[in-house]
């Protein structure tokens, strides 16, 4: 559909909805324009992530008039946004994208495991021992390092975790499918390569995409 064909079909569909579905639709529209992903999984995005598979059509003519396409994956059970016009990305240190890395190894182990997987989890000494192993920086990452680290990814709604700023080694990082869309490798080997790779390079910020 073109722009004015989309505005209109959205008018139309959002004339007919009620006052509750109309505020619903709006209160969705702007999390998934801040956040990008809504996760059935996690706790507080749980109604609406049902309440968005409701008002798919509507959401997809409101994000086309923007230029951004809207998904629901009902394998993962996500929905979330992306644009083609270089809006939505990471932008991350050297160090936090081989964190988000390892993070993918330990949901991709994970979910060859079990195909009904929701959310992974690795402990911290896990992460950290992960880390090492790719033998990129020379020296150890301080706890603080990796809490901003952690809490950036968090930000972006890729994990979460329980207990503030108080990790120890056993403290559970728990990774949402939505890993899997920001960083787009399903092969184990290639997953490797990307993190050998990084052993090549000079320090500097990366680019990763968020849809």
């Amino acid at each position: 559909m073109s722009q004015v064909e989309n505005f209109e079909f959205l008018a139309k569909r959002f004339k007919n909805l009620n006052e509750t579905k109309q505020n619903q639709f709006t209160k969705i529209a702007l999390r998934l324009l801040n956040e990008t992903f809504l996760i059935k999984a996690k706790e507080s995005d749980r109604n609406d992530y049902y309440e968005a598979s409701e008002l798919k059509e509507e959401l997809e003519n409101f994000f086309a008039i923007l230029n951004y396409s809207f998904h629901e994956d009902k394998i993962l059970q996500i929905v979330y946004i992306k644009t083609e016009d270089n809006k939505n990305r990471m932008h991350l240190t050297k160090f936090e994208t081989v964190i988000l890395l390892s993070l993918r190894v330990a949901y991709f182990n994970s979910s060859k495991k079990s195909s009904l997987i929701d959310v992974a989890s690795i402990s911290y000494e896990e992460l950290k021992q992960s880390v090492l192993k790719t033998n990129i920086f020379k020296d150890d990452k301080s706890t603080n390092e990796y809490q901003e680290a952690l809490k950036k990814l968090r930000r972006f709604k890729v994990i979460d975790y329980k207990g503030g700023r108080n990790f120890v080694n056993d403290s559970r990082i728990f990774i949402y499918p939505s890993i899997a869309y920001v960083v787009k490798v399903d092969d184990i080997v290639n997953l490797d390569n990307l993190i050998k790779a990084y052993n090549k390079e000079e320090n500097k910020d990366e680019e990763i995409n968020e849809d």
